[in-house]
């Protein structure tokens, strides 16, 4: 981006164009392309966002400054400049994109898809994402706009920033940097702050981002009061190459795990800035990136990095897995490709005012902005049927999965011992009433759907079902570096509601994903299916592992069902589930026109039951040796309805019937087995609901 055209007043270097800036955007883009594409060694590639951030803040500055020293700044050829640079090529990609996703993506997906759209077209993607996630889930990878948030931060600051400083010119120069410094000072203590106690939002959000645009404005501002370098000098030499091996340390020691944007994040933008003020000419790092090929993919990358991660997300979403290294690689380049295209064909046509006028940039941007929206509100509101086709025959699709609401609140994760949900049964048996506790992570929420809907065999339901925390006292779930929402005290809070609640027979349903928080890792199914994730943990420490962490999780179990053994009448154990390894209906979506019938579509999602068994047989033993001879306990084990011992498969598709709603949560048509098989063991319990009895006598 050749922003610089002429040279004037004492800081001309500042002002003439500078190839080593874009080279310093090679740089970044490639560190954010291999960083999406899993290359490890780029483990912090993502850092290549925040040297935008200050590049912006610097080239931005430095227009705006030397317009207002001229006289001759206007506020709407400055956002007439920023929409040819941005708007085209994105709203290009984004409509690119359409086409693919209505072919690849699952209708849940596609939700998600048709909501980005509408935040791209009203530069709202960092609150959409904010609200969606955590930038670092692996659920992001299926996203093909997730890169968006940083346009967004980049299209809030373009807004606001030019009202501010023309605000403040009329202050001296220090006086500016004093404010300016101040608001960074405060910015990076709130980023820093957040990054702990609300990390998705401080990444996400222009307040916790706004001190890097900042660290690019204030180079500028130094810039324009120094006289140009005479050349190489060997402080500037080291100043700059000390910027660089900054951002390099960033690229390749941080990893998703890096508390960001806190002051780690000082790394990768002071070294930028440091570039930016002490790569003069004649320096080794200024001859590094002004040679050509660098400069070159510097020039294109704004398209580069918008069509790298659709390429990739799209993939993802194509072959059901992530990519090969020789995917890797192909996909890296074709973002080049596709960019230099882009940027020939879209970006320097809409740049040049002799080729598209002013007016119409005016007409085109909101009239496009406007049809990006109507696509999106379109995916919104188009609701897929509820049967796939496969050949001749129809494959039913479960239509709800994620826990229950009363009266549109989420029911999941009560604030115990205020907030809980309470459900009224229909069970009426004199003095057999049943006060029925479903608990557990989210395999026990999708449980409570089916229960909630059958409601003939309990007199009242409790939830106390919530996301990623298994009921297991005494440990803290952890996702990474970072403790999960699940703390021993909610565990502790819930084992006393679990006391106080309940004025019938008290029956605790136990479920949850148990191995998960065992093993910490994902699941390899041996037939090409492997599920990647962070590691996550049920310990009482963040560094346990190995048999250290086996022993306080098989000892928290004990004390669990003890306790709750000691406060309740009977308790239901369900053992784990099968976990697929992909995404099941994911995959039947991806395969229903490859199949020839349901049953090839079966056979092609099922896998081992002997690599199934060997992932759940330490737990399962440890279950059964304590608990299967306990006559107030009942295990119920879910494979009995997906998986098939006599044929050594268990199964994704199987009669009709989707069995699942992703890789691992049972779908609504097998919780209801699950839920029927429970009200048939409380019926052996506790005798028939007198209410149906008598309905039944009449």
């Amino acid at each position: 981006m050749r922003d610089f055209e002429s040279g004037r007043g004492g800081g001309a270097y500042l002002l003439r164009y500078r190839a080593e800036v874009d080279g310093l955007r090679a740089v970044a883009v490639l560190a954010v392309v291999f960083f999406h594409a899993g290359f490890e060694i780029f483990r912090g590639g993502f850092v290549g966002v925040d040297v935008f951030f200050v590049i912006s803040g610097f080239l931005i500055a430095s227009i705006i400054a030397g317009e207002l020293d001229k006289g001759t700044f206007s506020l709407l050829r400055f956002y007439e400049r920023r929409a040819r640079r941005i708007l085209p090529a994105l709203f290009f990609i984004t409509a690119a994109c359409i086409p693919l996703a209505w072919l690849w993506l699952a209708p849940r997906h596609m939700e998600g898809f048709a909501e980005s759209i509408i935040a791209v077209a009203t530069f709202w993607s960092n609150f959409l994402f904010w609200n969606q996630s955590g930038y670092f889930d692996t659920a992001n990878e299926l996203k093909p706009l997730i890169h968006t948030w940083s346009l967004a931060v980049e299209e809030q600051y373009y807004i606001l920033f030019p009202l501010c400083l023309m605000l403040l010119w009329r202050l001296s120069t220090r006086k500016i940097v004093m404010v300016l410094s101040a608001v960074a000072v405060v910015s990076l203590g709130i980023a820093h702050w957040g990054a702990y106690a609300f990390p998705t939002a401080s990444f996400y959000l222009l307040p916790t981002r706004v001190w890097e645009f900042l660290i690019g404005v204030l180079a500028a501002l130094y810039l324009r009061k120094k006289s140009e370098s005479a050349g190489a000098g060997r402080g500037n030499a080291w100043l700059s190459l000390l910027g660089l091996g900054m951002i390099a340390l960033a690229v390749f020691a941080f990893d998703r795990h890096t508390p960001f944007p806190s002051l780690y994040a000082l790394v990768p933008t002071a070294g930028t800035a440091l570039i930016l003020l002490f790569a003069t000419p004649g320096t080794p790092v200024h001859r590094v990136l002004s040679g050509r090929l660098v400069v070159g993919i510097g020039l294109i990358s704004y398209s580069v990095y918008l069509w790298h991660q659709p390429l990739l997300a799209f993939y993802r979403h194509w072959s059901l897995s992530d990519p090969t290294l020789s995917v890797k690689v192909t996909l890296c380049v074709a973002s080049v490709v596709l960019g230099y295209l882009t940027w020939r064909l879209v970006e320097q046509p809409f740049r040049n005012r002799q080729v598209v006028a002013a007016k119409s940039i005016a007409y085109a941007a909101p009239a496009c902005g406007a049809l990006l929206v109507g696509l999106g509100v379109a995916g919104l509101i188009y609701k897929p049927p509820m049967e796939i086709q496969v050949a001749s025959e129809k494959l039913a699709v479960p239509h709800k999965f994620g826990g229950i609401e009363i009266d549109g609140e989420d029911c999941s994760f009560p604030k115990l011992p205020d907030e809980y949900c309470r459900i009224e049964g229909e069970r009426a048996a004199p003095e057999n009433e049943i006060s029925l506790f479903v608990i557990g992570d989210s395999h026990a929420r999708v449980l409570t759907e089916a229960v909630y809907e059958d409601r003939s065999f309990y007199t009242e339901f409790f939830d106390l079902t919530a996301g990623g925390c298994p009921f297991l006292l005494g440990l803290t779930v952890f996702i990474g570096p970072e403790a999960h929402r699940c703390d021993p005290l909610y565990q502790q809070r819930r084992l006393e509601f679990l006391t106080a609640q309940g004025r019938y027979n008290k029956v605790a349903v136990l479920a949850a994903r148990w191995p998960l928080y065992l093993y910490g890792d994902g699941f390899d199914n041996s037939v090409g299916g492997v599920e990647r994730r962070d590691r996550i943990i049920a310990a009482k420490s963040i560094t346990a592992e190995g048999e250290a962490l086996k022993r306080d999780y098989f000892q928290s179990l004990e004390a669990t069902m003890q306790g709750v053994l000691a406060v309740t009448d009977y308790v239901v154990f369900v053992l784990p589930t099968h976990t697929n390894g992909w995404n099941v209906p994911d995959k039947v979506l991806r395969l229903r026109k490859s199949v020839g019938s349901l049953k090839e579509l079966e056979e092609k999602l099922a896998i081992p039951s002997a690599v199934v068994a060997a992932r759940l047989k330490e737990f399962n033993d440890f279950v059964d040796s304590r608990y299967g001879s306990n006559p107030k306990v009942s295990i119920v084990d879910p494979r009995k309805f997906t998986c098939s011992e006599d044929v050594g498969l268990c199964y994704g598709v199987k009669d009709k019937i989707l069995m699942f709603a992703d890789s691992d949560h049972l779908s609504l048509p097998m919780n209801e087995r699950l839920s029927t098989e429970l009200a048939g063991l409380l019926t052996s319990l506790y005798g028939t609901n007198a209410s149906a009895a008598d309905g039944a006598a009449d």
